[in-house]
């Protein structure tokens, strides 16, 4: 008798799901994760109230006072160390130099004599002759501060005659002022340039005449504390070529104006027939080279409760408004607190307050803001071709992933 045999149905089998689904739980995780770091990142992110780009500026000026015959460089050149920039007429000044020369000449063998009395007697003539040129010195100081407060009214009172003549310019000129009112104020902003002028020039000698007298009353000290300490230790004695001085060797001035390093020209603010004062700029240079390292820094203004989350080290970005250009950085110093100042950026009145409607809250707008100074440090490379003077835009990275 046969079994009975037991039939079953076979199992279904599953198949596995792709690779790439089985991973997108974990995908969408690592996404969580990096979304929420990059936005916990950018959540430390902090924008300067204001900035501007900052550099290490040469000024090259004269040592005196004296025209300027040449300026053989322009705005943006490239120029060498030692390259000529501007040449001087320094025939007046080496004239007052020449004149120094004989007057201390003169003092010398005002003591020469070797007896006591004698010498005495010279010295105290030779320091009669130094408070002379006290009291000429004095007197051109005098007259120099004179012309200086003369010119500086004359500046003031030629922008208030240029300001009154725009203003009917820019009210309709002739028609709208009238004639005779338009052509009074032509007249005196042309009568104002002319005295403002006639204050310069008479400034500009008064200072060349300063300055010769100033230098001239230095050798002449010079020269009486060496006779006073020679007579104080009794070394007159009579010369071996029969008493004679040797004349003092006439000093020349240099009339040209160098450059102190290699460096690109950023502005030149004289020209040819103006006078150039002394120790008054006559060019602005950028550094080049080796010593353009580290020439280059942002000044950024954050609010003080901002300022606090910065510390040195710290990324930066900033942004160059006028040329858009986009630079790196990094955090160099924070420096003191600035006193409670208008920012000037605080936002314009709206257009119903300018036209009488209810404004907003000045106290809010107009308040003075506690702004601290950052220093950023930018990269030497991106800083190559920059112009000091610029406004910029600057965040820091408060927050870092590593």
């Amino acid at each position: 008798m046969s079994e009975p045999v037991y039939l079953s149905m076979p199992k279904a089998v599953r198949s596995k799901a792709p690779l790439w689904l089985r991973l997108l739980p974990l995908w969408i995780l690592v996404l969580l994760a990096l979304g929420a770091a990059w936005l916990w990142a950018e959540a430390g992110r902090l924008e300067s109230v204001r900035a501007v780009l900052d550099g290490m500026v040469l000024t090259v000026a004269p040592q005196y006072t004296a025209r300027v015959v040449d300026v053989p460089v322009t705005e943006g050149q490239e120029v060498r160390r030692g390259q000529v920039l501007a040449r001087l007429d320094a025939a007046d000044y080496n004239r007052r130099l020449a004149e120094a020369a004989r007057e201390a000449d003169g003092l010398r063998r005002m003591a020469g004599p070797p007896g006591r009395e004698e010498t005495a007697a010279r010295l105290k003539d030779a320091e009669a002759a130094e408070r002379d040129m006290v009291r000429r010195l004095a007197q051109a100081r005098n007259e120099e501060d004179a012309r200086q407060r003369q010119r500086q009214e004359r500046v003031a009172a030629h922008v208030r005659a240029q300001l009154h003549l725009r203003g009917l310019d820019s009210q309709g000129g002739p028609r709208a002022a009238g004639q005779s009112a338009y052509a009074a104020a032509q007249r005196a902003e042309a009568e104002a340039r002319a005295a403002m002028e006639r204050a310069v020039t008479a400034f500009e000698e008064a200072s060349r005449a300063r300055a010769a007298l100033d230098q001239e009353l230095g050798r002449v000290r010079n020269e009486l504390l060496r006779y006073k300490e020679a007579a104080s230790r009794g070394r007159y004695g009579q010369r071996p070529g029969g008493g004679s001085v040797v004349p003092m060797p006439v000093p020349v001035a240099d009339t040209a104006l160098y450059a102190p390093q290699d460096a690109r020209v950023l502005r030149v603010l004289t020209v040819p027939g103006r006078t150039a004062t002394k120790d008054e700029p006559v060019a602005l240079l950028l550094p080049r080279g080796e010593q353009a390292a580290g020439g280059f820094w942002v000044q950024a203004y954050f609010a003080a409760e901002d300022a606090r989350r910065i510390k040195p080290g710290q990324p930066c970005a900033v942004r160059l408004e006028q040329s858009g250009a986009e630079l790196t950085g990094s955090v160099e110093a924070v420096l003191a607190a600035a006193a409670p100042a208008a920012t000037g950026q605080a936002p314009a009145r709206s257009a119903e307050g300018a036209f009488g409607a209810p404004a907003r809250d000045r106290s809010v707008t107009d308040a003075p803001q506690a702004l601290i100074p950052v220093r950023i440090r930018l990269q030497a490379a991106e800083a190559a071709d920059l112009t000091p003077g610029q406004s910029a835009r600057c965040s820091v990275q408060t927050r870092s992933l590593w």
